[in-house]
């Protein structure tokens, strides 16, 4: 993998994880699925934005130049698996967070950022090793 794709690949995680996530969907994802949902729709808006319109639809250093369809395979992929770690993370800190188990809490923050970021990666992978064969 070239730095830049790994570089873009956490930009994007961050992006998508962070930054586009509202206070009230980071307050209340552990508790709601609405704000879960609403959470990961966001996040797989900015990462098809990232893959298909963004930098990796149009930096000119990348080896893999990722289409609509591919995009929209990795989003799916990454949104899916994102719901169902964040949902049993954000319940997992929250009451790491009762307990005032500081220590629990970012062990199981940073289980939760390194699948989601092992996933990111795998997945992107795939699509660029294989996406003109698997992916057409």
């Amino acid at each position: 993998m070239f730095v830049w794709e790994a570089l873009l690949l956490i930009t994007a995680h961050y992006v998508s994880d962070f930054l586009a996530q509202s206070e009230w969907m980071a307050e209340n994802k552990s508790t709601s699925n609405l704000a879960l949902s609403a959470h990961v729709f966001v996040l797989s808006v900015v990462l098809f934005a990232f893959f298909c319109a963004g930098p990796f639809a149009t930096a000119t250093f990348l080896p893999f130049s990722i289409g609509a369809k591919t995009a929209l395979i990795l989003v799916a992929v990454n949104g899916a698996t994102h719901w169902v770690i964040d949902y049993v993370s954000s319940r997992a800190m929250a009451q790491a967070y009762i307990l005032k188990d500081t220590r629990l809490f970012f062990k199981i923050l940073g289980l939760d950022q390194a699948l989601h970021m092992g996933i990111l990666f795998a997945s992107y992978i795939v699509a660029r090793d294989l996406g003109g064969i698997v992916f057409g």
